[in-house]
């Protein structure tokens, strides 16, 4: 893998009452913008997404993830700094904060051997 600068992988996995409601991957071709934590935003952007679309972001939401950068930033233990990233890292940490859309979410780091789903 090339990175900055690959190709990236989108996946988003949703489960309810332990089934999978939904999934979805994606790859995004080959181009100088990307870069593997940008691709763990989008697909957390995108998940954010899913959710509100499908009316399950009214629901307590457990969202478990294996990448530290983003559970990290988005629970506000690490800032954001720098990186091709930051803007799209910037607006899930403000769709976040909305807590009329999303009240009941918490993001939980899991290592990426136990996300066997990805």
């Amino acid at each position: 893998p090339i990175n900055p600068g690959g190709k990236m992988g989108l996946g988003v996995v949703i489960y309810q009452d332990g089934e999978v409601l939904l999934e979805y991957a994606h790859v995004i071709e080959q181009n100088e913008n990307n870069s593997n934590n940008l691709s763990e935003y989008l697909s957390f952007k995108l998940l954010l997404k899913i959710l509100k679309m499908n009316d399950l972001n009214q629901q307590i939401i457990n969202i478990h993830g294996d990448s530290q950068l983003v559970i990290n930033q988005m629970n506000g233990i690490w800032k954001i700094r720098e990186g091709l990233y930051v803007d799209v890292a910037k607006k899930c940490k403000k769709i976040l904060k909305n807590k009329i859309d999303y009240p009941f979410v918490t993001l939980i780091w899991i290592p990426r051997s136990k996300n066997t789903h990805a």
